[in-house]
């Protein structure tokens, strides 16, 4: 984790902002490459969000309730074991499917 900010605290996460001769330009930052916003604070802030929406879409999956769960009853962890422990938890887990499936929890 990298340390915080001690300038500049006013931008955005992956946004930052370089001081040149000839003004300040903003840059946006997606862990690979930097990316020019431009000289203009308001427009590097408004592409800024268009990146940040983008890569928002592309980057959270839809982990749900049942979908953990499903791969833990899947897993060598819940069939090491006893057999009445795992019925329990298959009777437990219905309560709990009805009440994060509706809607599906994240």
């Amino acid at each position: 984790m990298g340390r915080k900010r001690t300038v500049n605290q006013n931008l955005p996460l992956h946004m930052w902002a370089r001081k040149r001769s000839s003004g300040t330009y903003y840059y946006y930052f997606d862990g690979q490459r930097e990316l020019p916003l431009g000289k203009d604070y308001v427009a590097a802030v408004t592409k800024w969000a268009e990146l940040e929406a983008g890569n928002a879409l592309t980057l959270v999956p839809k982990i749900t309730f049942r979908f953990i769960a499903e791969k833990y009853f899947q897993s060598e962890y819940f069939k090491a074991k006893a057999p009445r422990t795992q019925k329990d938890y298959l009777n437990d887990v219905a309560k709990l499917y009805s009440y994060f499936d509706n809607p599906p929890a994240p």
